[in-house]
């Protein structure tokens, strides 16, 4: 894995979870001013290695992949306070919760000139956010992430002790995890429907701050 520390000299800390496919470039408009921010992603292994002894508080924000990967890591995790996920669940690589068959494939298929239609019908709702996706975009290869999709699939072949999440985002017009499978997979837990949002819901949510105040 690969960490980028935002540092607001603050002694609480979000650690962030991010996607398949993402790294820290991408989510550089985030802002806060009561976290600092350690933004997680690159999941091609499980090395969690940081100094987490120094913060008073520590909370988690999991997105997409990154859900799965905070069950993975949930041994190697310090005591969370608030623990959000959005647009995710454990069963990835599932044909009901997770990825269909159909889906999968055009995950393993997108080049570089498909990657952009590829945003369009998955990621973002309008153009707008689609013209923000596009210059807000990873900065990883396309071999890059080939290898962690396969490492994903790995991971859910093992047996996972799942999270315990304070709240669940869902994007009500999220073609990935849908919005009636994650009703049914989190049917006990505390959900909340992000209106008119597809499955990349952080052009609505651009302040870790303001997602903190959501629990």
């Amino acid at each position: 894995m690969k960490l980028k520390l935002i540092n607001n000299n603050k002694n609480k800390l979000i650690i962030f979870l991010t996607g398949w496919g993402c790294d820290s470039n991408q989510f550089r408009y985030m802002k806060s001013k009561n976290y600092n921010v350690l933004i997680v992603y690159d999941y091609s292994d499980k090395n969690l290695n940081f100094d987490f002894s120094k913060y008073q508080e520590i909370n988690l924000v999991a997105f997409s992949a990154g859900v799965l990967m905070s069950c993975v890591l949930k041994n190697k995790l310090p005591r969370l306070n608030k623990k959000i996920a959005f647009n995710g669940n454990p069963k990835n690589f599932d044909s009901y919760y997770g990825l269909s068959k159909e889906l999968e494939e055009k995950f393993r298929s997108i080049t570089h000139k498909t990657v952009v239609p590829f945003r369009r019908e998955y990621m973002v709702f309008n153009e707008k956010e689609l013209q923000l996706c596009n210059h807000y975009h990873s900065s990883r290869s396309i071999e890059d992430s080939n290898i962690e999709f396969n490492m994903l699939e790995k991971y859910c072949a093992d047996e996972i002790d799942v999270m315990n999440f304070n709240l669940i985002m869902i994007s009500d017009s999220d073609k990935i995890f849908t919005l009636q499978r994650q009703k049914e997979y989190f049917k006990n837990c505390n959900c909340k429907i992000i209106p008119n949002c597809a499955h990349y819901p952080f052009f609505k949510y651009d302040n870790f701050d303001k997602i903190m105040e959501l629990v």
